[in-house]
């Protein structure tokens, strides 16, 4: 009786450390690698939940190589804001996180570090992409001493991406309901992907932003994501007739953004917003001043 009791309490034993295995648990278990997730926006605290919905993250060993993979949805970072799992062995780890992966983008080559690249599907496809996601890369490196330990971490997140809004106004011009627009923007040069370290890589694009109508406030507006870039860009905002093709202006982001003090160094949150008004032949392009009661594309 002694030995069935002693046979009994062993396998409830060996039954709960396989649950503590395939659970993840806040402390124990059999998990011994813990990342956390913030974002900081451009506060002191964290804002995570407000900017970033989804996270594919990938993990590599010492020699550059893939060990680990996965996506986390809203409902998984809910749960929790980061990840758990087990790594199979000691060792100096790197962990790279990028933040609302979507339809604009993808990843490709990823089973190595140095040819990880973040790509534009539409670019990828021969055609002039109209917007990236709105992207926030991540990474960190952590060394695991002890697989049946437990090693955590912070990850903090950074836009990886610049927001840019165009506007147009036609003089003379009653904007209604899906109205095409008569014009087209286009701005770059910009690269068509990235590596994982953030940096750009491959062959550069023109983005064209999609210009929608909103009769409301009698223009028409569109909302382009762009690849990070640096005060001295060499890149340009061009604007052209959609029927004839004509460009009919161009202006100097480098210049433009001189011009109109916005600055991007040491900012995470970037929005370029830029009115583009036409009369005749005339082309004006500003820094647009909205009413307070007026309300324009998020």
């Amino acid at each position: 009786m002694k030995r069935i009791l002693q046979f009994l309490l062993s396998f409830v034993s060996l039954a709960l450390g396989c649950v503590s295995c395939l659970t993840e648990v806040g402390v124990g278990g059999c998990n011994n690698a813990v990342v956390r997730f913030e974002y900081m926006a451009d506060g002191a605290e964290d804002c995570f939940a407000e900017y970033i919905s989804a996270v594919d993250y990938y993990i590599y060993d010492e020699l550059g190589k893939l060990v680990a993979a996965s996506r986390l949805d809203r409902k998984n970072l809910e749960n929790f804001q980061g990840f758990k799992l087990r790594l199979p062995q000691t060792g100096t780890y790197r962990v790279v996180c990028w933040g609302n992966m979507g339809g604009q983008n993808t990843v490709s080559a990823t089973g190595t570090l140095a040819d990880a690249r973040v790509c534009n599907r539409e670019a990828a496809g021969g055609a002039l992409p109209g917007s990236n996601d709105p992207l926030y890369l991540g990474s960190t490196t952590f060394t695991l001493t002890d697989v049946d330990g437990r090693k955590e971490t912070m990850l903090r997140f950074h836009a990886a991406h610049i927001t840019f809004k165009p506007y147009i106004v036609v003089a003379g011009q009653t904007v209604t309901q899906d109205a095409a627009c008569p014009y087209e923007v286009k701005a770059g040069m910009f690269p068509a992907e990235t590596d994982f370290g953030g940096k750009a890589a491959g062959e550069e694009t023109l983005f064209r932003p999609s210009m929608v109508a909103f009769p409301e406030q009698d223009r028409y507006g569109g909302v382009c994501e762009l690849p990070l870039f640096e005060e001295d860009t060499q890149a340009v905002v061009m604007v052209f007739d959609s029927k004839s093709g004509e460009k009919v202006a161009e202006v100097s982001l480098r210049e433009y953004m001189a011009e109109h003090g916005i600055r991007l160094a040491g900012k995470e949150e970037i929005v370029i917003e830029m009115l583009i008004s036409i009369s005749g032949t005339n082309v004006t392009i500003k820094l647009p001043v909205w009413e307070e009661d007026n309300i324009f594309p998020a």
